[in-house]
């Protein structure tokens, strides 16, 4: 009885070992996805004129949420040939930037803007994001991603 005990303990012992470490790889791993993960956003059209309506979609690849700021959750930006991109200006937020809408990983959602009355020519939008904040926490610019090119008629 004590050889089969003894055995039964080293098994146990064994199994526990494996679930530890898997557990401790996982995490591991976990911390090196945000990394390579990121944020996929896609406008419905390729084309615009000022005051159109414009949907976006945004998937989160990362294996964290993702928050997106109170005051700015996006920012539009004209490409200037000489200077690169140039984000138009925005007044100062009135309020306290905390983390308002998340996205859990691998969630999709889409919202609707109307272009405000802007120049012609090549546009993206910005997003700044909070990775693996939470809702109403202060707002700090993890990452920023942009959405694919788009022209204003």
């Amino acid at each position: 009885m004590t050889r089969k005990f003894l055995i039964n303990v080293v098994l146990i012992v064994a199994v526990l070992f494996i679930i530890i470490r898997s557990w401790k790889i996982y995490q591991d791993i976990e911390q090196i996805i945000p990394e390579t993960g990121g944020i996929i956003i896609a406008t419905d059209k390729k084309e615009y004129r000022s005051g159109e309506l414009l949907r976006l979609t945004i998937k989160n690849n990362f294996a964290k949420n993702v928050c997106f700021s109170s005051c700015y959750p996006y920012f539009l930006e004209k490409k200037d040939e000489k200077k690169g991109w140039k984000s138009y200006k925005y007044q100062n937020c009135p309020e306290s930037d905390v983390a308002e809408k998340c996205m859990e990983k691998e969630q999709i959602k889409a919202f609707m803007t109307t272009l405000p009355k802007i120049k012609k020519g090549i546009h993206r939008i910005r997003i700044p994001c909070c990775i693996g904040c939470k809702i109403q926490q202060d707002f700090k610019e993890s990452k920023r991603f942009y959405s694919n090119e788009f022209k204003i008629e």
